[in-house]
């Protein structure tokens, strides 16, 4: 089947294309290489977003720093802080003409020069230290709000980005410089890791987190739409007539300049000048964002509310340092001016009210240089008509910037299409449903055994039928005569593990003794949930010798690991902000089943616990895990009870019923058919609603199951020869372990 490309014969028509371009675009830009992993990066953004939006500076941190989406290969992640990072900036970022600008630099000394005389001073290193220091609330944020430290963290990493694309591009001009221009892994290829770097990738549900109607990429890219609305549009989102449509306009430099790298006869001063008109439009977005926010400063929303005046100040700051350097390049002074007019040290509230038009009459200053001028940068439509800033130095009207190449379309390469890549050691997320009894092989001590997993399906392997699951256990004598008394499920517990290939099943006595069998689980249970005993009980009678009394079995209520929403998430105390380090011990575990058997071996104190590639926080938290925050690559699982299933009249023979036992109305329940009775229960606890089964086997209904969804539940039942009738509670929290 044709694909349909762009081309730029005749206006705006499109033609069938029959050339090969396997890789997905990226906006109206098609990359001609594999740049999946670069464009995963804005997957971290988000993560890194939605983490220091609820101050959860630790989750933040760790993803800044070890990354959690893009892929270098099968086994490592690339880092936002591995674009910025001391290193970095000394062996790679040091002598390109965007970064130098911040750092007092030379630059390059040909063509591709920086244009201007100005230099910032910062240090090379200078977005590590400003992101790591807000993270921390060390250094300049020693003395700041969580709101400021989550604005500096969320505005930041756009800049990181925007820096790291300048690499990029300085990287592919200087490989298409000597002819290196392979789209696999030349100067093409370079340029499309720029575009999908700064463009970023819309992820599985990405529509569903959209910013705004239309912005679902957290990317720096995306920060340049959200500015062309403020002021390339007005309030009710119609274009202003000379406003620069920064988003779209980068895109089509972005375009032109993919396609000089690949074309027959290189023009290399043409890539510079599209490299120049790109860091114009990283320019532009700096300034709106800045005039805008210093506006809102100290008035409206922003004057009454002191946190939001805070976050206005850090977005002003912050959004203009992304692009501080190339503006101070373009008018000495202009820059450092700027930075020194919105310095966050300064208590917000004693900024002046003239801040926006000392902003605005220091830029006004570059706008010439950068071929800019007031008209295409626009008037922010939240700042009033009837607001006019005096005496503003002259702004010339400037030359329509150049088109760049809009409609382009590299549809004839031949790099195969790649795909993404999994460089996780291991799954992270368990099923939402299943219950885990651990598989370590270690072997316990007698205060442990609530380290073992005691799961429903052990109970279930066991063959033991309604009478195990739902917990009644009658008095049978074992093969000693030793009496084991009747319980029900919420006082008693069956500890198991799958080890040495069967399942081992421990009870204890109110001392804590353990007894132990060693045959498979089945062995220990009839048909009916009869608990026949260890059969071999040397481990009993040398308990028994030591205490000098009978065991009398007490255990606990089964015991699961379950998430606490079924997503990929951080374990958080009472509520999704709460998550002190008070409430858990940091150690080290390579996998989710390490971490978990972490948690196991301190039965008596783990709550849950948090795992995140290599990391694992044992949660310790008296009260438990009670809430989550939604962070990519983290998964927090909760020790909790068993849900459980009671038999209602005692369940055999027994089919449900509403109020009374003639209450039997088809909308109390849901029908399945050809389940056995153990997926029946399955159902009913992937049901939020389910309040009880009905399962019958005989009587031509074998394997029909009923999950009763009655809002005041089972309350009767009828007699019915084949039927089993139970009632089911889930167990939401974990009481404190005693």
């Amino acid at each position: 089947m044709a694909k349909w490309c762009h081309t730029l014969i005749a206006l705006a028509s499109v033609v069938p294309c029959f050339g090969g371009n396997p890789h997905e675009p990226l906006g109206q830009y098609q990359p001609v290489s594999n740049v999946i992993e670069l464009a995963q990066i804005a997957l971290d953004v988000k993560g890194i977003t939605d983490a220091a939006h609820h101050h959860d500076f630790t989750g933040a941190k760790h993803i800044y720093e070890e990354g959690s989406n893009s892929c270098i290969n099968a086994t490592s992640r690339r880092s936002l802080k591995s674009f910025v990072s001391s290193a970095t900036a000394s062996q790679h970022l040091q002598g390109g003409a965007y970064f130098d600008s911040f750092t007092n630099g030379a630059g390059p000394s040909g063509a591709d020069a920086i244009l201007g005389p100005g230099r910032l001073p910062l240090q090379p290193d200078f977005w590590d230290e400003f992101i790591s220091s807000a993270l921390d609330g060390t250094g300049r944020f020693s003395n700041k709000s969580e709101t400021s430290r989550m604005v500096a963290v969320k505005k930041g990493i756009l800049g990181v980005i925007t820096m790291y694309v300048s690499h990029l591009l300085e990287t592919s001009i200087a490989l298409a410089t000597e002819n290196r221009t392979g789209d696999g892994d030349g100067a093409p290829h370079v340029w499309d890791a720029a575009w999908a770097l700064y463009y970023g990738a819309c992820g599985e549900g990405c529509l569903e987190h959209c910013v705004t109607q239309g912005w679902c990429r957290f990317s720096a890219w995306e920060a340049l739409k959200k500015r062309d609305g403020d002021h390339a549009r007005n309030r009710t989102y119609q274009r202003v007539e000379g406003t620069i449509l920064a988003s779209s306009t980068v895109e089509n430099y972005f375009l032109e300049g993919q396609r000089a790298t690949r074309a027959a006869t290189l023009d290399v001063p043409a890539l510079i000048r599209v490299r120049n008109n790109i860091y114009r439009m990283f320019s532009v977005n700096a300034i709106r964002a800045t005039l805008r926010y210093s506006y809102a400063m100290n008035r409206g929303n922003g004057l009454k509310y002191n946190s939001l005046n805070e976050l206005l100040h850090m977005q002003a700051y912050t959004y203009f340092l992304a692009a501080a350097g190339w503006i101070e390049q373009s008018a000495p002074g202009s820059g450092q001016h700027v930075l020194q007019l919105l310095d966050f040290q300064q208590v917000t509230g004693e900024v002046p009210l003239s801040l926006h038009c000392d902003v605005k009459a220091t830029l006004h200053r570059a706008y010439e240089p950068l071929g800019l001028d007031a008209a295409k940068i626009g008037q922010d439509w939240a700042i009033p008509d009837t607001f006019q800033c005096n005496s503003l130095p002259a702004c010339p009207t400037a030359p329509d910037l150049p088109l760049g190449l809009p409609g382009y379309a590299a549809h004839d390469t031949e790099t195969p299409a790649g795909s993404k890549l999994d460089c996780t050691s291991s799954s992270i997320m368990p099923s939402t449903s299943s219950i885990m009894p651990s598989t370590s092989t270690t072997t316990t001590s007698s205060m442990d055994v609530q380290a073992y997993m005691c799961a429903l399906e052990a109970i279930e392997i066991m063959g033991a039928g309604a009478g195990a699951v739902n917990g009644v256990y009658h008095k049978v004598p074992n093969r000693q005569n030793a009496e084991v008394g009747r319980t029900a499920l919420t006082e008693c517990e069956l500890c198991a593990t799958w080890q040495n290939g069967q399942w081992q099943v421990y009870v204890t006595n109110s001392h804590l003794w353990r007894i132990s069998g060693t045959d498979p689980l089945s062995y220990y249970y009839d048909g009916v949930g009869h608990m026949m005993g260890p059969p071999r009980s040397g481990d009993w009678d040398y308990k028994t010798e030591m205490n000098g009394t009978k065991p009398d079995p007490v255990v606990l209520p089964a015991r699961m690991f379950v998430p606490i929403t079924g997503q990929e998430e951080a374990c958080r105390g009472a509520t999704s902000t709460d998550n002190s380090n008070s409430y858990y011990e940091l150690v080290a575990a390579s996998s989710l089943e390490e971490c978990q058997d972490r948690c196991l071996s301190q039965p008596r104190h783990c709550k849950g616990f948090e795992f995140s590639r290599g990391r694992c926080e044992i949660w310790t938290r008296p009260e438990g895990i009670l809430s989550s925050y939604k962070l990519t690559g983290f998964a927090c699982l909760r020790n909790d009870l068993a849900p459980v299933f009671s038999p209602v009249d005692g369940g055999k023979d027994r089919a449900c019923r509403g109020a009374t036992s003639s209450d039997n109305s088809a909308s109390y329940y849901k029908v399945f058919k050809d389940l056995t009775l153990r997926d029946c229960q399955s159902e009913c606890m992937d049901e939020a609603l389910c309040k009880g089964i009905e399962h019958s086997t005989e009587y031509g209904h074998s394997g029909r199951c009923e999950i009763w969804t009655l809002s005041h539940g089972i309350g009767s039942s009828a007699p019915v020869a084949g039927y089993t009738c139970m009632s089911y509670k889930a167990r939401p929290l974990t009481p404190p372990l005693v």
